[in-house]
């Protein structure tokens, strides 16, 4: 498997830092000891640490949509309702885990003003 390109590292280590310590708390440093680039990187790929952050958030969100729709699809055959019914099972099972993105996604939504 390739390495990772330095613009992945960094949307990976940004959305480990949303998990694990919030939008608003999460410094370029935080994300570049995460991601294992360089602090300058970040302004190279993304032009700023608010750029980063919102790029995982939106990352993050589709992330989960796909799934959602994976798991609404994965009943071969199935009616409509069970299919909602897997996608409403899936997105609850997920909340807990995803909790801390979506909370960034307020929070850097909350940000966008200024």
């Amino acid at each position: 498997m390739a390495q990772p390109s330095n613009r992945e590292q960094l949307l990976e280590g940004a959305v480990e830092c949303l998990r694990t310590k919030g939008y608003a708390r999460t410094t370029a440093r935080d994300i570049a000891a995460a991601s294992g680039a360089n602090l300058a990187s970040i302004g190279y790929h993304f032009g700023s640490k608010d750029g980063l952050l919102t790029e995982a958030v939106i990352r993050s969100g589709w992330d989960w949509t796909a799934r959602l729709t994976d798991a609404a699809g994965a009943p071969e055959g199935a009616a409509p309702l069970e299919q909602m019914g897997a996608a409403w099972i899936e997105m609850l099972g997920a909340f807990e885990e995803l909790r801390p993105v979506l909370v960034g996604f307020g929070e850097a939504a909350a940000q966008a003003a200024w």
